[in-house]
């Protein structure tokens, strides 16, 4: 932790303790936490029905439910309002049971402190000697005071304000404060796991795969430096989309090409790259100039899930007597193979791995493009948050790159 943490983290450490005393007359009654059920989503608020601010602290533990956060959360709530403070999604399967401990004002009776200090030798940081200090105290605070003869006995300059009195400037600062916890605990309580659904597409994605793929494997490691463990389930394509827009328990879907994802979905930037190309077996002669005159003259074998860039889109739904649908992957090389079409449009690595495991060795790809693979979220509040993380963590690994 570096000076300005250290210090950031000692002011909101202060700022707390004053909480301690201020607790003994605050009427937590007037705060509640209160439970909201959406589906298999059980929203969490602090409800508060006095007439002056509280703040509120919140941690659940729980196997449960999956959360929109492991950290815990510390809020401050407005008179004669709700504070939304956390999302729970139930887990399949499960009893839906959690625990948690909820501060108003106050400290539960496992926090405790001593006043330990006399007789010990403490090394403070020095940027604390010329740092802008302010403890927020209330009457009677013995901590309080222990810690001003501390910075006193050290040569520490603080400023001191009444935490009732200056009530108003306290409540401006307490954002930034809120602010300062949250990032120093980030890494701390920042551990959280990400569901998503993927589709057997080797070499990119699939359950039998090294590492499930290398897809995968690529966005494993890029969330983990952010101590975030990734679940993937496969599923058929269109399934998969299917869940991820409205089962609560799915994040995203990934690996995917842009065009061809769900209505509305939140699209990461490039985490790995595809190819599509046009293959045929090696013996085929195939002619042509443009893609509009290749499908014109040829038939062509396209997986009937697929959405596929604008060039392919335009020319499969021109020349619809041409195409040779198939649903998956296997059936266009097995219609290849067979001769049922001319060429195929999909992605040659994908393609030359399955015909490989098929022993089949006489195919070339002609043309071919690349093509982007994005993390594609469902639209809500906690996804965009999460799209942030994603791609910071993008931009920082393409920064280490170059």
């Amino acid at each position: 932790m570096n000076s300005t943490s250290k210090l950031s983290f000692l002011v909101f450490l202060l700022f707390c303790s004053s909480l301690i005393s201020l607790s003994q007359n605050a009427n937590t009654e007037k705060v509640t936490l209160i439970e909201k059920e959406n589906g298999k989503r059980l929203e969490l608020y602090a409800k508060n029905t006095d007439t002056i601010n509280y703040v509120v602290f919140l941690r659940v533990t729980t196997k449960d439910y999956r959360r929109t956060s492991k950290r815990p959360v510390l809020k401050p709530v407005e008179p004669n309002s709700e504070t939304h403070l956390l999302t729970l999604i139930k887990l399949a399967g499960t009893a839906g049971e959690y625990e948690h401990q909820f501060i108003v004002n106050e400290v539960s009776e496992n926090i405790k402190y001593r006043k330990d200090y006399e007789g010990i030798q403490i090394n403070f940081d020095e940027a604390l000697k010329t740092a802008n200090i302010t403890i927020y105290e209330s009457d009677n605070c013995e901590f309080c005071e222990d810690t001003k003869k501390l910075f006193n006995q050290y040569h520490i300059t603080f400023k001191e304000k009444h935490i009732v009195k200056d009530k108003t400037m306290l409540l401006k600062q307490l954002s930034i404060l809120v602010f300062i916890y949250m990032a120093i605990t980030t890494k701390a309580y920042s551990e959280e796991t990400w569901k998503i659904a993927s589709l057997n597409w080797p070499p990119y994605s699939g359950p039998e795969l090294a590492h499930q793929g290398s897809s995968i494997k690529i966005l494993k490691e890029l969330l983990k430096k952010n101590n975030i463990t990734l679940i993937v389930e496969f599923l058929p394509w269109q399934r998969a989309k299917y869940l991820v827009k409205t089962d609560p328990e799915y994040l995203a879907i990934f690996p995917a090409w842009p065009e061809d994802v769900f209505d509305n979905a939140l699209l990461s930037p490039a985490i790995d790259w595809s190819e599509i190309g046009i293959l045929k077996r090696t013996q085929q002669a195939l002619n042509f100039d443009s893609i509009d005159e290749l499908f014109k003259n040829h038939a062509i074998g396209v997986v009937s899930t697929y959405i596929y860039p604008k060039v392919f889109e335009d020319a499969i739904k021109k020349y619809p007597n041409q195409i040779e649908h198939a649903p998956n992957e296997f059936s266009l090389l097995m219609k290849l193979s067979s001769d049922r079409s001319s060429a195929a449009i999909t992605d040659p690595k994908v393609m030359l791995h399955l015909a490989n495991k098929e022993g089949i060795t006489d195919l070339e790809a002609l043309f071919i493009m690349k093509k982007e693979l994005v993390m594609a979220f469902k639209d809500s509040e906690e996804n965009r948050n999460r799209l942030k993380i994603l791609t910071q963590l993008l931009m920082k690994s393409d920064m280490n790159k170059k």
